[in-house]
């Protein structure tokens, strides 16, 4: 099942404070690892989600600046960046999916063109939220206040990382074995996916 970030309406309650990523309205969709595979054959070796006591470090596939940013997901004059993941339940079916949703994700101007400078300073005040997939699983959902939560360039890669022992405990309820990486990218019909196998400290 494939959680969409584009073309999300951002008046939502912050659900993770100091959130990152954005869900998009037409929730997630299905799509398999086979499918998957083919997308994005390399990316896999060199993204990763690590988890431990209390903590969850999470690795996105190289992009270049040039292709970052969702495609036609913003009014007016702003881009909406976005980075996010997700694990399904076992009980996931299609088209919308039954998952534990983590997202990061920010909006800049347009113009001028995105700079290093100008990724580094939003990367630092980007929004979290995260929720379980459809809410109807979740109708009273309490905000959760998250914190020593961050997210940096690093290179040409995205990192992403969480201390926070309820927010942790959370995102792995689901139990899977492998979590569900996505991002904006310019040149996607909407974006990137991967799956990644989640690796247990």
């Amino acid at each position: 099942m494939r959680a969409s970030f584009a073309r999300r309406d951002v008046r939502l309650p912050i659900v993770v404070a100091a959130s990152i990523l954005l869900l998009a309205h037409g929730g997630p969709r299905s799509v398999d690892a086979q499918t998957m595979g083919k997308r994005l054959p390399p990316r896999s070796a060199v993204a990763s989600i690590a988890v431990g006591d209390g903590w969850l470090d999470v690795r996105f596939p190289p992009l270049a600046l040039s292709e970052l940013g969702c495609r036609g997901s913003s009014p007016g004059d702003t881009i909406q960046f976005t980075w996010g993941m997700f694990q399904n339940f076992a009980d996931a079916q299609p088209p919308h999916g039954h998952n534990m949703t983590l997202i990061a994700w920010f909006r800049l101007p347009s113009a001028p063109p995105l700079t290093e400078a100008h990724l580094d300073s939003a990367l630092a005040l980007a929004k979290f939220e995260l929720f379980e997939h459809p809410r109807a699983f979740a109708p009273d959902e309490r905000e959760l206040k998250m914190r020593n939560a961050w997210v940096r360039r690093e290179g040409d890669r995205i990192h992403l990382r969480v201390e926070n022992d309820s927010v942790v405990a959370a995102f792995m309820r689901p139990r899977a074995d492998r979590g569900i990486l996505q991002w904006c990218q310019r040149d996607d019909a909407e974006h990137a996916i991967v799956a990644v196998p989640i690796d247990r400290h």
